[in-house]
């Protein structure tokens, strides 16, 4: 399961469909920012410019 070589950036549909447990994992509590596409992420690593940002509560 999953694309530990592909960025979340570049996960297209199809990758969303068939991955999508270990992405909505990634995605939770997200900590990062892609100044490119906008996606987010808790690890730094899964994105192609991230940004560290403090979550709104």
């Amino acid at each position: 399961m999953g694309k530990p070589d592909k960025k979340l950036c570049k996960w297209h549909k199809e990758d969303i469909n068939n991955n999508l447990a270990q992405l909505i994992k990634m995605v939770r509590k997200p900590k990062y920012l892609c100044s490119k596409c906008g996606r987010v992420c808790r690890d730094k690593n899964s994105l192609c410019k991230p940004v560290k940002f403090k979550s709104v509560q």
